[in-house]
């Protein structure tokens, strides 16, 4: 399974990861990053990730093997998950886009991709 996450989306529909990047954005961050790798790492799927800002638009970092990337749009994530979802799902049918954003969803929706909001996947795959 691949799944593609609008990163900022999923961190802030925690309670707890919420208050850390308010706080402490780096370590709001690294623990996303880790609950990520711990159950890619568990499902054997695969995830990418793309963040709102970033020092330089699609900017990218990679852990686990490649298995778990991480993009930096540089300003917003939904225009470049909006762009990469067609791309990913044409190779990757199993595709799953997971944002709360209503336009990101409609979009993947129209094309036949999978989507599920952000709540759901951090209660039901990050926090087990």
């Amino acid at each position: 399974m691949l799944y593609l996450i609008d990163a900022f989306n999923v961190i802030f529909s925690d309670r707890r990861l919420q208050k850390l990047v308010l706080r402490d954005p780096p370590s709001a961050h690294r623990e996303f990053l880790r609950l990520v790798i711990d159950f890619y790492e568990r499902d054997d799927s695969r995830a990418i990730l793309v963040f709102d800002g970033g020092t330089s638009k699609n900017a990218r970092c990679f852990y686990r093997d490649y298995r778990v990337k991480a993009y930096y749009a540089g300003d917003e994530a939904d225009p470049l998950i909006i762009a990469m979802a067609p791309k990913l799902f044409k190779h990757n049918p199993e595709l799953t886009v997971v944002s709360t954003d209503r336009v990101i969803r409609g979009h993947c929706g129209q094309m036949g991709i999978k989507t599920i909001g952000s709540m759901t996947f951090f209660r039901d795959y990050l926090s087990n």
